[in-house]
């Protein structure tokens, strides 16, 4: 069996119903995952320095980029 890790994926968006839409629809996909989703500056800043994300999203009603 192959043990890959989870695709770490970091979520920018202000509506949780959006983020476990599609966190639903990729794990029905059979996509191995972990999410975290941030909805301020200072969690986006923790998340980015002592983390790494293979997948960064940003959703269009964020109030927060992705570039720093």
């Amino acid at each position: 069996m192959d043990s890959q890790e989870p695709i770490r994926i970091l979520i920018l968006s202000n509506h949780t119903h959006s983020i476990n839409k599609l966190l639903s629809a990729l794990r029905i996909e059979g996509v191995d995952l972990k999410a975290q989703s941030v909805k301020s500056k200072k969690e986006l800043y923790e998340q980015l320095n002592f983390l790494s994300w293979e997948l960064r999203l940003c959703y269009e009603d964020s109030s927060l980029s992705i570039e720093m």
